[in-house]
């Protein structure tokens, strides 16, 4: 295995409350999110795919895609990210939250390229990180449980800590690239396709 290898995982286990359905069901381009998502992971090199939260689609078709359930239910994003690093086999994992349309290949890419197997990439648009669209290494899954331990649930906090003890490391992205970073959260965000 290559030292640059990398796992892939989608956050996938939110309830959906402000969609009113499923978003990782949702269609973008003839395909749901969360097929667009590991699709993407592929394509960027992951070595292996993860679907962490719920169940849903079916992908016991393709070798390399494992489905981790969430160990603590309604702990949120946080506990999602725990799961992934603590299933990953490959080094640092790159996070993905499954309600982003718009991201490409191209981006991911360049985050891997620009981490490392001990240090991880957070973008940062318009002065703020995004924790959901993340290369985090491995020594981040002791400082995400120890902040779920206690309770703690921001995503934000964990990246300033992250990035103040070094295993983290900010990408700033270019206005043209903003873009990819639009979620999908309610009914309305649908028509703005």
């Amino acid at each position: 295995m290559s030292s640059d290898a990398f796992n892939g995982a989608v956050l996938a286990g939110g309830r959906s409350s402000r969609m009113g359905t499923d978003k990782a069901r949702l269609f973008v381009g003839g395909e749901t999110l969360l097929a667009r998502q590991l699709r993407l992971l592929r394509d960027a090199g992951a070595v292996e795919r993860l679907v962490v939260g719920r169940g849903g689609e079916d992908f016991s078709h393709e070798a390399d895609v494992r489905f981790i359930p969430d160990r603590r239910l309604g702990a949120g994003p946080l506990a999602g990210l725990e799961a992934a690093l603590g299933a990953g086999t490959f080094g640092p994992t790159l996070v993905l939250a499954v309600d982003l349309p718009f991201l490409t290949v191209g981006l991911l890419r360049d985050l891997v390229h620009k981490g490392g197997a001990e240090v991880g990439v957070v973008p940062v648009r318009a002065g703020r990180p995004e924790p959901l669209v993340a290369l985090y290494p491995p020594a981040a899954r002791d400082e995400v449980t120890r902040r779920l331990n206690a309770g703690e649930l921001a995503l934000q906090p964990l990246v300033q800590a992250g990035l103040a003890a070094g295993w983290l490391k900010p990408w700033p992205i270019s206005d043209a690239d903003a873009v990819q970073f639009t979620n999908w959260n309610r009914p309305e965000d649908l028509r703005r396709r």
